[in-house]
């Protein structure tokens, strides 16, 4: 069945929920109220979600399986993390093969997600004779600066399809319309792509880009335990200073910041998976190794707009 939808998500948890075909978690890191929107067109073997997200978003998971996935702003002045790398806004990311989603977003985060099934590129790519594509979506590139008129042309075409069905979202079953996303799109994408008008992205082994990169790794495999940032200098091998610029650069806050936020999540992702009718805000949070409740309470207010009494109380419901 042909799709197309556009929704407000007030709560990050349930933007998750609603990411069809996708698999995907966030972790968020900074304390702005959530407030996301999606525009979506799902017609099969092709997928186009217009994405929308405010504050910085720590994103893990996969992109549908057996589709190949293309990551192209929707607005200038845009920039996010993947894989450890800056996607900025003159970029075209193409995900890989296994469609690892690791990345960070910041404020106003506004993208198009372009998913086509592997089935259709090969018949393009055959059709068309488009060698070239052929060998660059089985690379390891994955990061394309765009030409600019070339991009131009693909947003303008992208933004036609969304505003021709926010208009009239009978289109979705238009025989005609289906063509023009199934096949002129994606043709769009393999030709321009086909034709090399962009150049790959260097990849910046910067000393601070590797050390967030050991950080992080450490912090969810220890995430349970007491963790100080000089054991993060220690084992990342860098300067203090220099560690918490590089956490600033990535995440847009410091790396205790980071550790403590990520274990704030770790408690909401209790709250919302792992309760029964007893369970105690005091219960998860000790657990998770929060020990003064009261300054516990604090932070995790600060970063969810709720007390985590609210939050627990609001799921304990749903098991009725």
């Amino acid at each position: 069945m042909n799709l197309y939808i556009s929704q407000k998500y007030s709560n990050h948890e349930q933007f998750c929920k609603d990411s069809f075909r996708w698999e995907v978690q966030f972790k968020k890191l900074s304390p702005e109220n959530f407030h996301g929107g999606i525009s979506l067109i799902d017609i099969g073997d092709i997928q186009i979600g217009k994405i929308q997200l405010n504050g910085i978003l720590e994103q893990n998971g996969i992109s549908p399986i057996g589709y190949r996935t293309f990551v192209i702003p929707v607005d200038k002045l845009q920039t996010f993390k993947y894989l450890n790398r800056t996607v900025s806004e003159k970029d075209l990311l193409l995900f890989s093969q296994q469609g690892v989603l690791d990345a960070v977003s910041y404020q106003n985060f506004h993208y198009y997600m372009i998913s086509i099934k592997e089935e259709l590129l090969s018949e393009i790519t055959e059709k068309y004779e488009l060698t070239n594509s052929n060998k660059i979506l089985n690379s390891s590139e994955n990061v394309f600066r765009l030409n600019a008129t070339y991009f131009t042309h693909i947003q303008d075409y992208l933004n036609q399809i969304f505003h021709a069905l926010k208009n009239n979202p009978r289109l979705i079953n238009s025989v005609s319309f289906l063509y023009r996303i199934r096949y002129k799109f994606s043709y769009l994408i393999l030709s321009f792509i086909d034709a090399r008008k962009f150049s790959p992205v260097s990849i910046k082994n910067r000393k601070r880009d590797k050390a967030v990169k050991i950080s992080i790794d450490f912090i969810n495999r220890n995430l349970l335990k007491d963790i100080s940032v000089l054991k993060l200098t220690e084992i990342s091998g860098v300067s203090e200073k220099t560690l918490q610029l590089a956490f600033l650069e990535y995440f847009g806050v410091t790396p205790k910041e980071y550790y403590t936020n990520l274990k704030l999540n770790e408690v909401r992702t209790h709250f919302i998976k792992n309760i029964n009718k007893n369970t105690l805000v005091s219960d998860i949070a000790q657990k998770v190794g929060f020990n003064h409740l009261g300054q516990f309470s604090a932070s995790y207010k600060l970063l969810f707009n709720e007390y985590p009494k609210q939050t627990l109380k609001q799921n304990k419901l749903q098991l009725l």
